[in-house]
């Protein structure tokens, strides 16, 4: 069990930084194409739609590294049942 822990954990790691990587490579695409004006409006705090967006994105990460650390803690809490 602990290596399909460690497994999702760097799953989860992994889209986390590919995603983060992809979303700044985004944002210097449209900092070059369209000027500094569109950042700010796209990164404006009443932009809800990227907001969801991103939070979608995400999920999927979070989720993995949330697994893993359940996984963790349900294995912690084993050890000290057994007594």
């Amino acid at each position: 069990m602990p290596v399909f822990r460690n497994f999702i954990g760097v799953l989860g790691k992994i889209y986390l930084w590919l995603v983060s990587l992809f979303i700044i490579s985004i944002f210097v695409f449209i900092f070059l194409n369209e000027g500094l004006e569109k950042i700010q409006e796209i990164l404006s705090a009443f932009n809800m739609v990227n907001f969801i967006a991103t939070m979608i994105i995400l999920a999927p990460g979070l989720g993995l590294i949330m697994w893993s650390n359940r996984i963790k803690q349900y294995n912690y809490l084993e050890k000290f049942k057994k007594y």
